[in-house]
């Protein structure tokens, strides 16, 4: 499971790489400014010749996150060649770290650990894509971030175990829909800043998640907006259809 728009440059590299279902609803990133730096950078704009932190562990392939930084940032006007991208990690400490350290100045960051990091004080957001303004600021604004992958091989030598997973992420996503933020911490057994940090996100975000799993045609052309213009210099990527990697023959489809 990871972002629909860098599955779609996963699948460029391997012809079998399918998508399953859809997890998210709607995309949930922030850009984060380290703190120090409050007053000097406001929006996007600002950050040309600063050091920009990517929710990776490599820069190796451009992630979900990379892609939207390049594709917000471009819109500024602040090229590729304008700013320095680090893989700031996935994970709170080295996140924290990056911004604590300030060996990285922003970094477009996955919630909870945007909550957290302004709840901590050490950074404040300058752009979020659950934002109606800033929306408009991006061309497929609403694309799919999480989604279930596979490969289509191996799916089609065992298509029972395909449908069992589906069913499975189907069931927990249904269960998400039908509970408080609350008891979704409270099932996950989390404690101290990192249960507040997801209480405040779910609160905040009620459409992170996808009710149903059902594919949305309307979401899928979105993430395609999303991922041309997020990859001009790319023939393959102009050229890639997402229909041509949706496998629902389990999860369904919806307008």
């Amino acid at each position: 499971m990871h972002g629909m728009p860098a599955a779609m440059l996963n699948r460029l590299q391997e012809e079998h790489y399918v998508t399953l279902m859809p997890i998210d609803d709607q995309p949930h990133y922030v850009l984060m400014v380290r703190r120090g730096l409050k007053g000097r950078i406001k929006s996007p704009r600002d950050l040309a010749g600063y050091t920009i932190g990517i929710h990776a562990n490599s820069l190796t392939n451009r992630t979900t996150s990379h892609q939207l930084t390049e594709l917000l940032l471009q819109g500024a006007g602040v090229g590729r060649d304008k700013v320095r991208y680090v893989a700031e990690g996935t994970e709170w400490a080295s996140v924290s770290s990056a911004f604590r350290s300030g060996s990285v100045d922003a970094g477009m960051t996955d919630e909870p650990f945007a909550t957290r990091l302004a709840a901590a004080g050490l950074a404040y957001p300058i752009f979020s894509t659950s934002d109606r303004a800033d929306q408009r600021r991006l061309a497929g604004a609403g694309f799919l971030r999480v989604a279930l992958h596979g490969l289509s091989d191996q799916i089609e030598a065992d298509p029972a175990a395909a449908e069992r997973m589906v069913g499975v992420m189907r069931k927990a996503l249904r269960w998400i829909a039908t509970h408080t933020p609350e008891q979704i911490v409270n099932q996950l057994a989390l404690n101290g800043e990192t249960r507040e940090a997801m209480l405040t996100a779910l609160h905040r975000n009620p459409r992170q998640y996808s009710r149903d799993g059902r594919f949305s045609t309307a979401q899928l052309r979105e993430t395609e907006i999303f991922f041309h213009a997020g990859n001009p210099e790319n023939a393959a990527a102009q050229r890639l259809m997402i229909d041509s990697m949706v496998v629902d023959r389990w999860a369904g489809r919806k307008p």
